[in-house]
């Protein structure tokens, strides 16, 4: 048995990720972590702003249909740098915390799970048991997405 890295994230925001339209998860943290992450939708449902909402709906997300407190997807962690130096357009910014205190974590989504995963979540970033087979797998996903 393997590991790999978790993350939680709130819905909307995890689904975004998923989706390919969320570029960068912003924290008040760090890490110096770079590889293969799972993205795990927290239990919770964030607070969206009025510009966030409108957002949202150009995507046609149904917020109430969105998965909760499960593993959706594995990305891989690019970088993680200050949010202010990131190149970010005017949308990704309004999906995050681009702020100085906040860092953006690079993702590049690898593999959708057919079926969201019911999981307990946990704060920072947490082990996630997986096979070697699927990590060989993840590796080749990597190579064809850089290439």
């Amino acid at each position: 048995m393997e590991f790999i890295k978790a993350i939680t994230i709130r819905q909307p925001w995890a689904s975004l990720i998923v989706a390919g339209i969320k570029k960068h998860e912003t924290r008040t943290w760090q890490t110096p972590y770079r590889g293969f992450v799972v993205i795990h939708a927290g239990k919770t449902i964030d607070k969206l702003s009025i510009e966030q909402s409108v957002l949202l709906k150009t995507y046609d997300i149904e917020i109430k249909q969105l998965p909760l407190g499960a593993a959706l997807a594995i990305a891989h962690i690019n970088f993680c740098e200050p949010s202010l130096s990131v190149s970010a357009d005017s949308e990704e910014k309004l999906l995050g915390y681009f702020s100085e205190r906040h860092y953006a974590i690079g993702l590049t989504v690898i593999d959708v799970f057919e079926k969201p995963i019911p999981m307990r979540g946990q704060l920072g970033l947490w082990n996630y048991p997986i096979s070697l087979e699927y990590k060989q797998k993840l590796n080749q996903l990597l190579d064809k997405k850089r290439s």
